[in-house]
């Protein structure tokens, strides 16, 4: 016997034995398996799709959440996250949802006690360890909890975790269940009813098997009662409408559903799109219809290039076709977070940027059925950035291009950054410096030690201010820099490093210097002008006292026999004055500020006589070099005084070569017009103390009895009276040069009137002298009237005016220039306004600096002091001359 007979065979003993019941309970039987099946089946199917579906809608809801919610977890918007979560908490059987940071604690949560939390059971610390995908972290049925990730630019931020309850699922396998056992019954009942009919016609035992049937499931549970007067088809036919009217109850629970979810989406803040797998929109929420300006129909069947045109990267560049996001999730079938992307509404309006995640939907072969598109509007953001790197743009050019130099120090003194002007003063490129070289190592060695000794005080401080020292180039140049420094600490005061400032004070210094310089000469001339006055004064003092011995000499020459032995005495006297007026006249160049009578000058002539005459007298000492420019502008002064200035300096040059050396002279024309005479030698050379005051007079380094001290004095007097400039340059070894400047000529020369000489007696005249000198009074009437002439003195200008008013008239005046009250130059300006004709003979010692001013009057002469008779008796000669001529004319 077989298996299936020996287990069958206690249960066919157990039932009818006639037949037709057989037959009916084994065709029960078989609709019930069938029915078993069938149902259990359908359960087991309906539980799937019921769970797959309650997957795919808490898989929805979590990503949804997870992009709303990028902005408000990077900005720890608590507020925005309850905002979003009470959002969703009216989803149908919502357990819970809540926003995790990456460490597990709750952010918020739908129950609000709960923020604050850390949950991070097992089945989250798996998927924390795993690609951190959405995922469906438990799925029973009572529960399905499901995580996904917020991704910001394709970062994770926090996650999403969304728990929704199976209670509908439950509810609607009992219902499933409870109509699966009404169909059975009915199937049952249809079973029985075939069966009675085939029993009638087959065997009576079909009724027998039917009642088997019935009784083949003892959990099965009874069909609800039949209305009355239907039979076995109209109690079928009930059946189905109770399943009909179920569907239809589940099909509206669906439908509500996806209302929520597209409600939701709706007015969620979010751009979002869903693209069928051909690439066209099947929806857009109103803030995408808002985007691209289209009504909703108008946004339909269109695809994404079609709403947005070309598309661009954050750089600019433009994104081909395949690269864009949806080729991308099509070809490869996989979700995109946080793509920036960025169009031009229209191809016209602002570029506006956009963060865009793309979701796909796989159908059962693993293609894409759909994509879900969420786009977040940055272009604010983007635009702020934007400005940001502008400003950070213009502050680095500014740092770069300023006008001062940047740098900054490690603690071991090495650059760590420096901007360009500072590479461009030192000549440096910036791979040179930076990391490589010292900051020290860049300072001249000669400033080293004042950035060395503050150097510990700055980092003691923490700031310095204005460091002068000087820096050296990389072709070994300097230039000076003033330094102001920043020390940055840690916060426990550890020294980090230094942030400096420098600016380039090389102009500034040397402006100090030549102002320093200009000061000095100014001082040096004004020493040289007082000490001038000095000597001027002193020079009129001895003129005074050698013209008084020279007249007494005269009178006594004039009383004694021609040989008589004291004549020769008395002209031993009077060469000793004649020496004393030659230093005394020495001294009045150099303290003259004027010149007598300036004549057209040509320097280069005048240079070669005096090169002649000096290569003549020295005996050929030195080499003379001419290196004269020619032509040459005119100069205006006098030849003798110059001449003796070219002496007087090739004198000390030639002091200066014992053994012999080398004098050039050398003449250029000046920008201005005027001239310079350079005198250069390769003599020992002065050292800078001789130097600054080798223009001083009385000041020579010659032993005594060899020099007066005077030469160079002297050169500067005559060269000031000229209105020019002496200029000395000299180096210990290398010699000294001499640069005499002359100004241009600016006018014709007064005609200068030779005066007459010779013996002829002079007419009886009258003559008043006017001159404060008390021994000068009684010696020169004595010379006068020995000439035959009456004389009258006076002591001062105001006594000589009223004198000139009063009989007998004069004839002729002797004014000495220099005279306390008022001057001969005063005297002779109020002289003129009532006696415009009077002769006037202009005396005095020292010419100062209102003594030219007289002399281009008509009938005025000059004569200096010390003078001799005969020097006096030719300038009244010559005024009385002159006189007649006009009178005559």
């Amino acid at each position: 016997m077989s298996w299936i007979g020996r287990h069958l065979q206690p249960l066919l003993r157990l039932g009818p034995r006639s037949f037709r019941h057989r037959l009916l309970a084994g065709m029960l039987l078989s609709i019930g398996s069938v029915m078993l099946v069938f149902i259990s089946h359908a359960v087991f199917t309906q539980r799937r799709d019921l769970l797959q579906q309650s997957e795919v809608n808490a898989r929805s809801l979590a990503r949804t959440l997870a992009v709303s919610a990028i902005s408000e977890t990077l900005e720890r918007d608590v507020q925005g996250m309850r905002e979003l979560l009470d959002s969703v908490s009216q989803v149908p059987e919502l357990r819970y949802a809540m926003i995790l940071s990456l460490d597990g604690r709750i952010l918020a949560h739908t129950e609000r006690s709960r923020a604050g939390e850390f949950v991070v059971d097992d089945a989250g610390r798996r998927w924390l360890a795993s690609s951190r995908q959405t995922a469906t972290l438990a799925r029973t049925d009572r529960l399905i909890d499901v995580a996904a990730p917020i991704l910001a630019e394709g970062r994770p931020v926090g996650w999403v975790r969304v728990g929704l309850g199976q209670e509908a699922v439950a509810a609607s396998l009992r219902t499933l269940m409870r109509d699966g056992a009404l169909f059975t019954l009915l199937a049952l009942g249809l079973g029985a009813l075939a069966s009675h009919l085939i029993s009638r016609r087959l065997a009576r035992g079909l009724e027998r098997l039917v009642s088997l049937a019935r009784e083949a499931d003892p959990e099965t549970k009874p069909a609800p009662p039949a209305a009355p007067g239907l039979d076995e088809l109209g109690e079928l036919g009930q059946a189905f409408d109770r399943l009909t009217q179920e569907l239809d109850l589940r099909v509206r629970d669906l439908c509500l559903q996806e209302r929520f979810l597209h409600d939701m989406m709706e007015h969620l803040p979010v751009i979002a799109l869903v693209h069928g797998a051909d690439g066209t929109v099947e929806f857009g929420n109103p803030a995408a219809r808002g985007l691209f300006g289209l009504a909703p129909k108008q946004i339909l069947g269109k695809s994404f290039p079609e709403l947005t045109g070309p598309l661009f990267r954050e750089d600019g560049q433009l994104i081909p076709v395949e690269d864009q996001p949806l080729a991308c999730v099509l070809r490869q079938r996989a979700a995109i977070h946080g793509s920036m992307i960025g169009f031009r509404r229209g191809g016209v309006d602002p570029m506006r940027w956009f963060l865009l995640n793309a979701f796909p939907e796989l159908d059962a072969a693993g293609g894409v059925h759909r994509i879900l598109v969420a786009m977040i509007d940055i272009s604010e953001r983007q635009q702020a950035k934007n400005q940001l790197r502008k400003a950070l743009d213009e502050l680095e050019d500014l740092y770069q291009n300023a006008p001062c130099g940047y740098h900054s120090l490690g603690p071991d003194g090495t650059i760590l950054r420096i901007n360009d002007t500072e590479l461009r003063w030192l000549g440096y490129a910036r791979e040179e410096l930076v990391g490589k070289v010292v900051f020290l190592d860049l300072i001249a060695p000669s400033s080293r030690h004042v950035f060395q000794e503050n150097f510990a005080a700055f980092k003691a401080r923490g700031w310095v201010n204005d460091l002068e020292f000087d820096m050296q180039r990389k072709d070994g140049t300097l230039f000076s820099v003033l330094l102001s420094a920043t020390a940055i600490n840690a916060p426990d005061g550890t020294y980090l490093y230094s942030r400096s400032s420098l600016t380039d004070v090389t102009e500034r210094t040397k402006a100090e210097q030549e102002r320093r310089r200009l000061e000095t000469e100014v001082h040096h001339f004004q020493r040289l002008d007082s000490l001038g006055n000095l000597a001027g004064g002193v020079a009129h003092d001895m003129n005074n006292i050698l013209a008084v011995i020279l007249n007494l000499v005269e009178l006594q020459s004039a009383r004694l026999a021609e040989d008589a032995p004291e004549r020769r005495e008395c002209e031993t006297i009077k060469k000793a004055c004649t020496h004393g007026a030659e230093l005394v006249r020495r001294l009045t160049q150099f303290a003259r500020k004027q010149m007598e009578q300036p004549e057209p000058l040509d320097l280069n002539a005048l240079v070669r006589d005096e090169k002649d005459t000096l290569e003549r007298t020295t005996l050929k000492k030195a080499e003379w070099v001419l290196d004269l420019e020619d032509p040459l502008p005119t100069v205006m002064g006098q030849a003798s005084e110059i001449g003796n200035a070219i002496i007087n300096i090739c004198i000390n040059a030639l002091d200066a070569m014992p053994r012999g050396g080398r004098i050039t002279l050398r003449t250029r024309a000046l920008a201005t017009g005027g001239v310079r005479l350079s005198i250069e030698d390769n003599g020992t050379g002065m050292a800078p103390e001789v130097l600054a005051r080798a223009l001083d007079p009385f000041f020579t380094t010659k032993p005594v009895g060899k020099g007066t001290g005077l030469g160079l004095a002297t050169v500067y007097g005559t060269i000031k009276a000229h209105g020019g400039t002496v200029d000395l340059q000299s180096q210990v070894g290398v010699g000294t040069t001499v640069h005499l400047s002359f100004p241009p000529v600016r006018g014709e020369a007064g005609e200068v009137h030779a005066a007459a000489d010779g013996a002829e007696a002079l007419p009886p005249i009258r003559v008043l002298l006017v001159d404060d000198n008390d021994l000068l009074r009684l010696t020169v009437p004595a010379l006068l009237e020995g000439l035959g002439l009456t004389v009258e003195a006076v002591e001062g200008g105001l006594q000589a005016l009223e004198r000139l008013g009063s009989d007998p008239p004069v004839d002729l005046v002797i004014l000495d220039q220099n005279m306390p009250g008022l001057t001969g130059t005063e005297t002779l300006r109020r002289l003129r306004i009532t006696h415009p004709d009077l002769p006037v003979l202009l005396s005095s010692g020292y010419q100062g600096e209102d003594a030219g001013t007289a002399v281009p009057l008509a009938r005025v002469g000059v004569l200096e002091k010390p003078y001799t008779l005969a020097a006096l008796r030719r300038a009244i000669a010559a005024l009385t001359a002159s006189t007649k001529t006009t009178a005559s004319t």
